[in-house]
């Protein structure tokens, strides 16, 4: 095999990006998990026992033991539902009428379901910073403020969360544990009422290969009313603090009245294109639409877990599974990822929610763009050299990696940047909060070639900035190489 050639071949390895068998780690280093927390079964119908992640999908589908009469806040429509599947899609969108225990009663209902669809698509993770985390006398000074409790004053938790100064969990309130160190759930005092805590699952929840944790939360207070919740906790090195992905529910109060920055997607949302029949979106429901309709060129897969061969022709069959499925035939991969980068696109806008606050409001692709884009943009062939970049806490940016230079008109489409030996071209899909903490994020798509060869790659990258001074951040990156 000659040099080119042997180039091409390493090329077409590392475009398969996800759909490599390599890309979890060959010991499964940090193994999804959950715990006695996770207690889904005890309120279905039968309850079932689970042993593996297929067995947690399974009971999405099951009947619960109790049903709810449900509206939904955009169509108003009135419905019943007794199972995680007829919430799920929707599940930010919902509430129930009946009484005040009932309401309640759903909110905890959903959040167990949040937790087993997280459950079921996590992968094992091949990085963890949490691996001796525990629900401790010292957890309150390192836990996000965001766990305070949304009782008795919503308008005080508010303050709290807008207040930079403000950063732990104790920094708003005296917590005190006050169970037994190791004891299941974890209690903690505050004012005016208690807090218990559960360890509901660990994994890879977001497909970065870095361990997260689930907390399931329940806040009682002296007057009597209480509340569930359910937390999405990582960390991406020794050094950098707990952060908060995802919380479940988000409460009346946190979303302005006007959606001061809506949900939007541009002409590098191309979904529409790839279907048998191109239709017109307007709004979130037709996004939505599109997950279950058929594409024009259907693909043969392979699910890389089971080893089972079939075929999809829509993006609702791929999403589950989707970092764990390659084509069958290896030629037809390339054109799978960019469509499947499309899929995880429109997953994510029909999920989003309009932001309240933005330090991306003024965003552009321009030429100083890689000065600020996290080093993940950057483009690199070598698995090895990947892995280096990534450790190496000197480099920060895209421009750190490597000298970049915009080749394109400002404000033309795709945005072009040049590098040694490679181009890269950059799109804007869409805006949002799609992680439902209030702050807008973006959907960067992107395209990435070798000047005189074959190799080419299709990424997806979520990104967000939290506050004017912070950097811009990486939350999720589709598809995850090995790195």
């Amino acid at each position: 095999m000659n040099f080119k050639n042997s180039v091409l071949m390493l090329s077409v390895l590392l475009v398969m990006g996800c759909a490599s068998k390599d890309t979890l780690p060959v010991v499964e280093l940090y193994p999804v998990q959950w715990f006695p927390g996770f207690d889904i079964t005890e309120r279905l119908t039968k309850n079932i026992s689970v042993y593996n992640q297929q067995d947690v999908q399974t009971l999405l589908e099951k009947p619960w033991a109790d049903s709810f009469e449900l509206i939904h806040s955009q169509t108003q429509e009135v419905f019943n539902a007794d199972r995680c599947s007829q919430i799920l899609p929707d599940i930010m969108q919902l509430s129930t009428y009946e009484e005040e225990y009932r309401v309640r009663f759903f909110s905890r209902q959903a959040a167990i379901c949040v937790a087993a669809e997280s459950i079921a698509k996590a992968r094992p993770a091949q990085y963890s910073f949490l691996s001796d985390f525990r629900l401790d006398a010292d957890f309150p000074v390192h836990a996000p403020k965001n766990l305070v409790s949304i009782m008795p004053s919503d308008s005080e938790r508010q303050r709290a969360l807008h207040n930079k100064a403000i950063v732990s969990w104790a920094d708003v309130t005296t917590v005190k544990l006050v169970s037994k160190e190791g004891e299941h759930p974890a209690a903690y005092a505050m004012m005016g009422g208690f807090q218990e805590l559960s360890l509901i699952a660990r994994g890879d929840f977001n497909h970065d290969n870095i361990e997260d944790i689930l907390l399931y939360t329940k806040d009682y207070f002296v007057a009597g009313d209480n509340a569930h919740r359910l937390f999405w906790l990582t960390k991406i090195d020794e050094n950098s603090p707990m952060t908060l992905i995802r919380e479940y529910p988000v409460y009346e109060g946190t979303l302005s009245a006007t959606e001061v920055y809506p949900v939007q997607w541009f002409s590098a949302f191309t979904m529409t294109q790839w279907l048998v029949k191109k239709t017109p979106v307007s709004n979130q429901q037709d996004v939505q639409a599109l997950l279950e309709k058929p594409w024009e060129y259907p693909f043969k897969l392979i699910n890389l877990q089971t080893q089972e061969v079939f075929s999809a022709d829509n993006c609702h069959q791929i999403l589950p599974i989707i970092t764990q499925v390659t084509t069958y035939k290896p030629y037809e991969f390339q054109l799978f990822s960019k469509l499947a980068a499309m899929c995880v696109a429109t997953e994510s806008i029909v999920n989003a929610r309009p932001a309240q606050y933005s330090a991306l409001s003024d965003f552009k692709l321009d030429a100083d763009f890689p000065v600020h884009a996290p080093k993940n943009l950057a483009p690199i062939l070598s698995s090895s050299e990947s892995q280096r970049v990534l450790q190496d806490k000197a480099i920060v940016s895209w421009a750190d990696v490597e000298p970049v230079g915009l080749v394109s008109k400002e404000g033309e489409h795709p945005v072009v940047y040049a590098m040694l030996a490679a181009f890269q071209e950059l799109s804007l899909v869409a805006r949002g909060d799609f992680n439902h903490d209030n702050i807008e994020d973006i959907l960067l798509y992107t395209m990435d070639y070798v000047v005189g060869g074959s190799h080419v790659a299709y990424k997806l990258f979520w990104l967000t900035k939290t506050d004017a001074d912070s950097p811009l951040t990486l939350i999720r990156e589709y598809p995850v190489y090995k790195n």
